[in-house]
């Protein structure tokens, strides 16, 4: 396995991938510039995950997990723990204290405690502004 950076060519694949999952497809320009795919060493993409900073080191933020639904669950399961892995060596070579996530599921939050997270506060809504133009 390998992980790359993200490129152009690359969304269609990942639309394709939340769309098997059933999540919405976000607008190409919300993929973050810090977006990775780990792939086959031929070149087969198989997990998608974005890593967000900001100009505090306190926190970095990484979303947008989505996996290739072709690729077995076994090895997902642990080509995920390697992206997530490299992403948060990325972030923490950065400088970066702290990587956090969003678990929308119980079955996620189940999945990123065992990848090393803790859940912070639950029932929260989250509500952006748009700001136009």
């Amino acid at each position: 396995m390998k992980i790359r950076a993200f490129r152009n060519d690359d969304y269609k694949d990942v639309c394709r991938w939340w769309v098997a999952a059933g999540e919405p497809i976000p607008p190409r320009e919300l993929i973050p510039a810090l977006t990775y795919i780990l792939e086959t060493e031929d070149g087969v993409p198989w997990v998608c995950l974005s890593l967000i900073t900001f100009n505090t080191l306190f926190i970095s933020w990484s979303c947008g997990l989505v996996s290739n639904p072709e690729v077995p669950k076994k090895g997902r399961k642990e080509a995920v723990r390697q992206l997530w892995d490299h992403v948060a060596m990325i972030a923490k070579s950065a400088g970066y204290k702290n990587l956090l996530c969003i678990a929308p599921s119980e079955k996620l939050e189940k999945r990123y405690q065992e990848l090393g997270f803790v859940p912070t506060k639950r029932n929260q809504t989250f509500m952006v502004r748009e700001l136009g133009g």
